[in-house]
């Protein structure tokens, strides 16, 4: 004989459960703690899940460079180049980074040998994990360099 008491499956008593574990996981998989909500145990289901789903795919992609990322094109060393290409290239090379998404601005100032040196010595090697506010995600736009001020 069934027992009455006994909450249905799919029920909030099982939902609540279940946010639980999953904040339990987000806790020991990814450091993630202190949850709160006020949403509905159905909602924050769901809330919980696309979290987890998000930190699965960042941690799998925290191994991509910029330079996979815009399909690892052909990149000329900054020593090869001549002078009179060095603008050219740079600017071919930006305009592929803003194609994917990325813009880059202000480089302190650096002639244009000193910027595509920068790119591409420092800037493309980088992991998608490495940056301090979080991977780059397609079709954010990620801006990279210091703000002019004043």
């Amino acid at each position: 004989m069934k027992d009455y008491n006994e909450p249905s499956p799919g029920s909030e008593d099982d939902l609540r459960a279940e946010n639980e574990v999953l904040k339990l996981k987000l806790e020991m998989d990814h450091g993630m703690k202190g949850f709160g909500s006020v949403l509905s145990p159905q909602a924050e289901n769901e809330w919980l899940k696309s979290i987890y789903e998000f930190e699965d795919v960042l941690k799998e992609g925290s191994g991509l460079t910029i330079f996979d990322l815009i399909g690892r094109p052909p990149v000329k060393r900054w020593y090869t180049l001549k002078m009179e290409k060095v603008t050219i290239e740079l600017r071919n090379l930006l305009t592929l980074l803003a194609k994917n998404g990325i813009t880059l601005q202000n480089l302190n100032g650096l002639d244009d040998m000193a910027s595509y040196r920068l790119i591409t010595e420092e800037f493309l090697p980088m992991k998608l994990g490495d940056f301090a506010n979080g991977p780059f995600m397609p079709p954010m736009i990620r801006w990279f360099g210091k703000e002019k001020k004043g």
